[in-house]
């Protein structure tokens, strides 16, 4: 698996043009919907930024107070669906 720093664009696209056409629709319209949840996020954040700052304190509170447990790798596998 090649690393998120050496990654280009056209390497992304060749490795997509790979897949079967089923597969390459997936992956673009995960792709397009990430985009968007993200473009959502940053105009939430820019409108409100004392939201982040919220759910900072949220965030380490609940740490604070044991309710929460660290990641491991079955926290990142993909589901085969």
């Amino acid at each position: 698996m090649a690393t998120a720093t050496k990654v280009t664009l056209s390497d992304l696209v060749k490795r997509l043009k790979s897949l079967p056409e089923d597969q390459q629709l997936y992956y673009a319209y995960a792709f397009m919907e990430q985009l968007d949840y993200d473009e959502k996020f940053d105009a939430a954040i820019e409108s409100n930024p004392e939201a982040l700052r919220e759910l900072s304190e949220r965030a380490l509170a609940e740490h604070s107070a044991g309710r929460t447990r660290p990641l491991t790798d079955e926290d990142f596998a993909l589901d085969d669906d």
